[in-house]
């Protein structure tokens, strides 16, 4: 499996992962059920995804190009896309 599809893979399965703990943790007083849930996860995923077009991005370039540790790159492609899904997520996907 190439260095792109397995950051790809773990993109995918982080933003389900991180949609059902922020429902359950740290919105729990906006928890999302039923149909909001699946609105909600589309919702997040959606946001997510122009954040992992970037984790992947910065990944795959600072590990091909700068030779960083593959760890150590995915750790800063993830650290880019961190403020932006959180600010988003919280005005979208939760919002009052």
């Amino acid at each position: 499996m190439t260095f792109e599809l397995s950051q790809s893979i773990a993109t995918g399965i982080a933003i389900i992962g991180n949609f059902m703990l922020n429902n359950w943790l740290a919105y729990y007083d906006r928890r999302l059920t039923g149909w909001k849930f699946v609105r909600g996860l589309l919702s997040f995923a959606l946001i997510y995804s122009f954040g992992a077009v970037a984790t992947v991005g910065i990944a795959t370039l600072l590990f091909t190009q700068q030779h960083v540790f593959w760890w150590a790159a995915g750790i800063a492609g993830a650290a880019m896309s961190l403020v932006w899904n959180y600010a988003v997520t919280s005005a979208l996907t939760w919002r009052e």
